[in-house]
C-alpha cells in the first residue's frame, strides 16, 4: 500500500510539472508592441502620426558665429515660432515657419507643431547665444645679419575687435516748444511699425527704447507686444496718442530729437492735440486698433 501511495505522488508532482512547463508562451508567439501596444493582422501596417514639439537643428546652445535654424516636425502642417523669448506662439499666433531661420545674436526661439484636426503639440524653446570670438595671427621677424648686427624678431598681433553698435546721445536746442532726446540721431526711421514688423528698423527702435528706459526686452528685431508696451509708453511720455503704432508724427520725433508742441500740426493741419483728442474717442467708442492705426497714418499721426 505504501508503495502505491509513493507512486500516485510522483505521478502527481511529475503531472503538474508538465502543465506548468506547457503554460510558458516561447517568444515567437507573443504579438503586440512593447511600446504601443498595438498589433498588426494579416500583415497589415498599423499607421499613425505622433504629435511632438518641432526640433531644431542646429541645436541650442552657444555659437561663435552666426546660425542658420531648421525646423521640424513629422507629419505637422505647419509650425509657428517667436523669436523673443517671452511671447509663447500658438498655431494661431506667432511667425509661420517657411524656411532656414538666421541667428546672428543672442536669441530664444520658441517654436510649436500644428496638425490637421486642430491638434497641436506643447511648445519647445531652444536658446542660442552667439558669441563673437577675436581672431590673431602672429607674423615672425627676419633672422641674424652679419657682422653688421643681428636681426631681431617681431611678432606683431593682429586682431579683428568685436563692434557693437550703441546709440549715440542727442541733445536737442533748448528753445521753448523742445526737450532734450536722448539717442534720437542714431537711426533714421522711413518705415510705419506695428506688431509683427521686422528689421533694421524694429532693431534700431529697441535699442533707442532701451536707451530711453521704455524697454527692457531682447533685442531681437520683431516687434512683438514688448515693443508696442514700449512705444505706448513712449507715446505717453511724449503726449502722443498712445496706440503703440509707430507713425510719421511718432518717426518724425525719433528723427528729429525733438519733441513737439501741442502748437505744432501734422500732414493734415491739426495740432497733435487734436489728433490726441480724435484718438482717444475712438478709443473710448471701442474702435479696433487697426482702425485707429489707419487713422493716424491719414491725419499723420
Amino acid at each position: 500500500m505504501k508503495n502505491n501511495i509513493l507512486k500516485i505522488s510522483v505521478f502527481s508532482v511529475a503531472l503538474l510539472s508538465l502543465f506548468a512547463v506547457g503554460s510558458t508562451a516561447s517568444a515567437d508567439s507573443v504579438t503586440g508592441n512593447l511600446s504601443t501596444g498595438l498589433s498588426a493582422t494579416n500583415g497589415s501596417t498599423v499607421n499613425g502620426v505622433v504629435i511632438a514639439p518641432p526640433v531644431a537643428s542646429p541645436i541650442a546652445g552657444s555659437y561663435s558665429s552666426t546660425q542658420s535654424v531648421a525646423l521640424t516636425a513629422g507629419g505637422a502642417s505647419s509650425i509657428n515660432y517667436t523669436t523673443d523669448g517671452i511671447t509663447a506662439p500658438t498655431c494661431s499666433t506667432g511667425i509661420v515657419y517657411s524656411g532656414v531661420i538666421s541667428v546672428s545674436s543672442t536669441m530664444t526661439i520658441e517654436a510649436i507643431s500644428c496638425y490637421s484636426g486642430g491638434q497641436s503639440s506643447s511648445v519647445a524653446s531652444y536658446a542660442y547665444t552667439i558669441t563673437p570670438v577675436t581672431s590673431s595671427a602672429i607674423v615672425s621677424g627676419g633672422g641674424g645679419g652679419g657682422g653688421g648686427g643681428g636681426g631681431g624678431a617681431i611678432s606683431p598681433v593682429i586682431t579683428t575687435p568685436i563692434t557693437t553698435t550703441t546709440a549715440p546721445t542727442t541733445t536737442t536746442k533748448t528753445t521753448t516748444g523742445t526737450v532734450t532726446v536722448i539717442g534720437a540721431a542714431a537711426y533714421n526711421f522711413t518705415a510705419n511699425l506695428t506688431v509683427g514688423s521686422t528689421g533694421a528698423d524694429v532693431t534700431a527702435l529697441q535699442h533707442f527704447l532701451t536707451d530711453e528706459g521704455f524697454y527692457s526686452g531682447p533685442i531681437t528685431g520683431y516687434f512683438g507686444q514688448l515693443t508696442k508696451a514700449a512705444v505706448i509708453a513712449f507715446q505717453k511720455a511724449n503726449n502722443l496718442s498712445a496706440t503703440g503704432f509707430v507713425g510719421p508724427l511718432t518717426r518724425a520725433i525719433l528723427n528729429k530729437g525733438e519733441i513737439p508742441t501741442t502748437t505744432q500740426s501734422s500732414g493734415s493741419g491739426l495740432t497733435a492735440s487734436q489728433i490726441n483728442s480724435i484718438i482717444s474717442m475712438l478709443e473710448s467708442f471701442g474702435v479696433g486698433t487697426t482702425t485707429i492705426s489707419n487713422v493716424e497714418v491719414a491725419l499723420g499721426q
